[in-house]
């Protein structure tokens, strides 16, 4: 779950539904964020935790690598004036003059020189980066300021924006003129001045897991034949943000084979354990989610229910944690908070899935399984996913046992309980399906409640498409379901 927009209170009130899911990333990420608030980030998380039976991991949204031009707009004065007096900006050429700006705002916002070719403080020996990760682990978890508390329960950071394409030309080297985006140098040296702020918060903080804001920009990078080995194994999770329901997500612009390989990129570039989350944006209460775009503006919309079990069991395909959401990244407000029947088997439980099974068919698929519908096998139920565009098919479950539908209360006429009759379902184009089985196969040892699909058995965006990335600056994603970025039940993120 991302919950980095709306209030940003994190209340107690909001702790048993953040309780719910595994992987929370929150914001209230500016200096004066505590000042007169009742309540501090420890007493939130450490609510959320007692609370929990999935291990919820919280996770402290940052971002690092844009700067506001002017120090009143920054959420970070402390860092922006160390930044503005290394001169750590990136220019277009050389070491002044003018300062390259941010793709996304570029008048209000520049960026900072993520590479080595920016100074090193003479006062710490750290680079613009490894300078970044000590303030934010100083000020947002050690609480090494009189205005901002101490987080021992914070799990980590998660870092917007890591990039191996950094979506803007620029004199990332400092030669005194400008190199392309796409040039193996410039990547090379923006992905070596993300790793140092990695390196750096695994030195000082060696329990702490540091996740980024990497999924489809590793996606991106792999389909187009780009090196990311700088990155590769740096991180321990990830958001793939928006892979489904917006204008921008690979699903709309490049189809769904396409965003099940930026997926398994994605997932197969992190370091355990592996926390992905699988963003699927503009869902409604009701389950349904953009199909057309006008622009960036939804312009057709699915079936109810039909567009989140799509996601859904996309996501239950490889081990990442679903996180469907409103469009806000705004979980503390009640009218956005989403949980289906199929995240915890209506009531059930989350994990009500059980393990992946031991065979080829429980691990994450890379493939379709018969007439384009993809399957996945769990100890207590399958997975079947029918892709966009793929029509829709009438597949034969011989030989996978007596299955039954999940018995809801949302939509009673696909999930009524009922066994499968005359040994096939038919899927929609666009559409998933999560079928129980009547007697649990024999697989592995039962694992505790989780939804998402693990197989450990512990845990209790050239510039392709335009692409947006979650900010917490001004007010600026929540993953329930079976698989992102849970153990194999169903991952809620």
């Amino acid at each position: 779950m991302i919950s980095i927009g709306g209030p940003q209170q994190y209340a107690v009130t909001f702790e048993p539904f953040a309780a719910k899911v595994h992987v929370v990333i929150i914001g209230g990420n500016w200096e004066g964020w505590q000042t007169g608030r009742a309540n501090d980030k420890e007493t939130f998380i450490s609510g959320v935790k007692a609370q929990s039976k999935v291990h919820t991991r919280i996770f402290q949204y940052v971002n690092l690598n844009e700067m506001a031009f002017d120090r009143s707009g920054s959420w970070c004065p402390t860092f922006w004036d160390k930044m503005n007096s290394m001169n750590w900006w990136l220019y277009d050429a050389g070491t002044s003059g003018t300062k390259t700006p941010d793709w996304q705002d570029p008048t209000n916002k520049g960026l900072m020189n993520l590479t080595a070719a920016a100074p090193k403080d003479p006062a710490t020996g750290l680079g613009s980066m490894e300078s970044g990760a000590k303030y934010v682990n100083d000020y947002y978890h050690l609480g090494q300021s009189a205005a901002y508390s101490a987080v021992p329960s914070l799990d980590g950071f998660f870092l917007d924006n890591v990039f191996v394409d950094p979506y803007v030309d620029g004199d990332w080297n400092r030669t005194g003129s400008s190199q392309s985006q796409k040039s193996a140098g410039a990547q090379a040296a923006v992905m070596a001045g993300e790793k140092a702020y990695f390196d750096y918060l695994k030195s000082v903080w060696p329990t702490g897991i540091q996740i980024g804001n990497s999924g489809d920009g590793i996606g991106q990078a792999v389909a187009a034949g780009w090196s990311v080995a700088g990155l590769d194994g740096v991180l321990q999770g990830g958001v793939f943000e928006g892979a489904i329901g917006k204008s921008y997500s690979v699903d709309t612009w490049a189809g769904a084979a396409e965003m099940q390989s930026y997926y398994q990129s994605a997932m197969a570039s992190l370091a355990s354990p592996k926390l992905l989350v699988f963003g699927h944006g503009n869902v409604s209460s009701t389950g349904s989610d953009p199909t057309a775009f006008s622009g960036s503006t939804p312009s057709s919309s699915s079936p109810a229910w039909q567009g989140m079990r799509y996601g859904l069991t996309a996501a239950l395909m490889n081990d990442g944690y679903y996180f469907a959401d409103a469009g806000s990244y705004d979980e503390e407000t009640t009218a956005n908070r989403l949980w289906f029947d199929e995240y915890d088997d209506a009531g059930a439980g989350v994990g009500y899935l059980g393990q992946p099974v031991s065979s080829a068919a429980g691990a994450p698929q890379t493939a379709a399984w018969t007439s384009g519908v993809w399957k996945r096998e769990f100890e207590h139920g399958i997975v079947l996913w029918n892709p966009k565009g793929n029509g829709a098919k009438t597949v034969s479950l011989a030989g996978l046992g007596n299955l039954k539908h999940i018995k809801g209360s949302q939509n009673p006429t696909t999930n009524d309980g009922s066994m499968v009759t005359g040994g096939s379902v038919t899927l929609q184009d666009r559409d998933g399906l999560i079928l129980l089985r009547q007697i649990p196969c024999r697989t592995r040892a039962p694992v505790g409640a989780a939804l998402r699909v693990r197989r450990r058995v512990h845990r209790p965006q050239g510039r392709v498409a335009p692409r947006q990335h979650a900010r917490a600056e001004t007010a600026p994603p929540h993953h329930a379901g079976p698989a992102r970025r849970s153990p194999p039940a169903a991952s809620v993120g």
